[in-house]
Formats: C-alpha cells, structure tokens, sequence
C-alpha cells in the first residue's frame, strides 16, 4: 500500500487493535525455528512451489483469508486451522490461491512496507512494526505446530531487512527460463489491464529506460531482479540462500521438496511430512518471438542460466540431476 494513502493511518490503528488481542491470544514471542521466505522471479512458479511445501508437509503459512482479514493474520491462521484440513489444491491465478485456506501471500505485509519502495536495511522499518512482525511470524508458527512458510514477491523488495528480522531464516529463489517468464509476464500485462506497456508485478529498483518496447522492459525487469538475488547472497551467509529451478521442480516435485526440507532440518527447523505430491506438473512452453529474444539476449538472460548459476552463488539444488518434464502444447 502507497505509504500516502489516506486509509493508511486506519488501517494501521485497526491493526494495532488487533494485533494486542492476538497478543494476548497467541502470544507475542517470536518464531523458535528458522522461518522460510520464498521469492524469486514473477511468473516462475513461486506459488505452485509453495503450495507444494505446504500441502508435503507439517508448515505454518498465512492462509489466503488474509487478503480479506489482514489486519489480523493469526485469527485468520486459526479460522483455517480450525476450519480446513491441509491444503491440497495447487490451483492459483496470479500468485493467489483458488482456495481461502490455502497458502497466501498475506496482505498484512502491506501495512508495514510500500510496494513502490525497496527496502536495504531494518532502520527503515519503526522498531514497534519489528516487533509486530517477529510477533505475527511466532504466532502463526504456535497455531500450526511447525515452521513458518512464506511466499511473497514482494520480498524481493526487502531482502535485508527480512534477514535482520529474522537472523536464522531461510530464503528460496524460485527461478525459471527468462524466455518463459517473459512471455507470462507480457500475457500478465495483457489480461490484467489491456495493455502490454502496463506494469505488471515488481517494478524494477531503478525504474525502466524512458524509450522502450513492452518487451525491453520485461528484460530490464528480469534482469534487475536476478540482480537483487545476487546482490543479497553476497550480502549474507550463502548457507542461508538456496535456489530451485522451476523446471526441474515440475519434472520431480517430491524430491525437490525434499531437497528444501533437508536444508530447512539442517537449520534447526521440526518439519513433519504430511503426503506425497503429484510425480509431475505440466509446464507450457513457446518459443519467443523474435523481439523477446534479442531483449533478452542484450540483457544476457539468453541462453538461460549463462552464469547466473555462479552471479546467484547460493545452494542450486538438484543442480546437476536433469530429466524430462511432461510439456504441454
């Protein structure tokens, strides 16, 4: 939410309500295992992944209720936890779950960062928010006796301060073919709003250049945000940043999930494995047109990973074990 929105002082003073009861509900302390934030690049399949974690196993997750009821996430934890059982659906439309009780993004978010504003370190953030945050994490964690999940795209926006918050918390990358990213990013844009030259998702930290095609912005985008990646596993401790490839997650779900709870045990997190997913997901898949292509070439992302497999320098997992995924059309 715009910082200067004038509904921005209610909400917050809703919030604060709310946040007291949930206090005295649930308590305040913060989360006692490493937290898991997944972000990535748009359009790479961050919300498919997540359902996934949560449907595999024993997590705590802000339900998509959230997005009606954000001024209280752990009283909408509850209804969810009380109401529904584990989430199996992996149906989503741009980044929401289909179901209420499925894993969510959590508008709540919003209350404490501007969605126009990059975020480098935790002097940005009033220290009563801080202690909202850690407590909202901790809570949500008691209500589902396990480790709190998160995807939101949004996070890319405040890495740092993420990592400050929470010292032992995990980050999952979800990354894709920008040539496939880019195409759904320009379909996004399209179906959303009519217009190609539309933003759509994250916008990048400095901007896009003042003369462009709707197909070199999404190129600058793409690339601003592997940058941000990059930039932020030099930042912290490497062994905190794991990166998943989304084809190879659709090729063989189970053990890439697998893969991440391995590196979330070793961390200190309790994650109880609830089912087998599904042995694949189908992947669309078109080649570009030509204008995409020369974008993307000039911005290096084309042929993918070119060396951002060594610019991300963080756990790549299941790097090196390749197969065949199901395509369709």
């Amino acid at each position: 939410m715009d910082s200067t929105h004038p509904i921005r002082p209610l909400l917050r003073l809703a919030s604060q309500g709310i946040s007291a009861l949930e206090a005295l509900c649930f308590g305040s302390r913060g989360p006692q295992m490493p937290p898991l934030f997944i972000a990535g690049l748009p359009r790479a399949g961050t919300t498919l992944v997540y359902q996934a974690i949560c449907a595999a196993c024993r997590v705590a997750y802000l339900p998509e209720f959230t997005s009606r009821f954000g001024f209280g996430p752990a009283f909408a934890a509850k209804a969810c936890a009380l109401l529904a059982n584990p989430p199996t659906s992996f149906e989503s439309r741009y980044g929401a779950s289909m179901s209420l009780c499925g894993p969510g993004e959590g508008i709540n978010w919003n209350l404490y960062f501007d969605k126009r504003r990059y975020y480098d370190d935790l002097s940005a953030l009033p220290k009563s928010d801080a202690r909202k945050l850690i407590a909202t994490v901790g809570q949500i964690e008691r209500i589902a006796n396990g480790p709190f999940v998160n995807k939101n795209l949004r996070h890319m926006q405040r890495l740092n301060v993420l990592a400050d918050l929470f010292p032992n918390a995990l980050f999952l990358f979800v990354l894709r073919d920008p040539e496939m990213v880019a195409q759904s990013l320009l379909k996004g844009r399209k179906e959303l709003y009519g217009d190609a030259h539309a933003m759509f998702s994250i916008t990048p930290r400095n901007g896009y250049p003042t003369e462009r095609t709707p197909e070199q912005d999404i190129a600058v985008q793409i690339e601003s945000l592997l940058a941000e990646i990059e930039t932020f596993v030099n930042t912290v401790s490497k062994s905190r940043c794991l990166a998943l490839e989304y084809e190879q997650f659709c090729n063989s779900p189970n053990r890439m999930v697998m893969a991440v709870v391995d590196q979330w045990r070793q961390a200190g997190a309790s994650v109880e494995s609830l089912t087998e997913l599904p042995d694949q997901f189908s992947i669309r898949r078109q080649p570009a047109s030509q204008e995409f292509v020369q974008a993307l070439q000039m911005h290096g992302l084309m042929p993918w990973p070119g060396d951002w497999r060594t610019r991300v320098a963080c756990s790549w997992l299941g790097r090196g074990q390749e197969g065949e995924t199901r395509q369709e059309g």
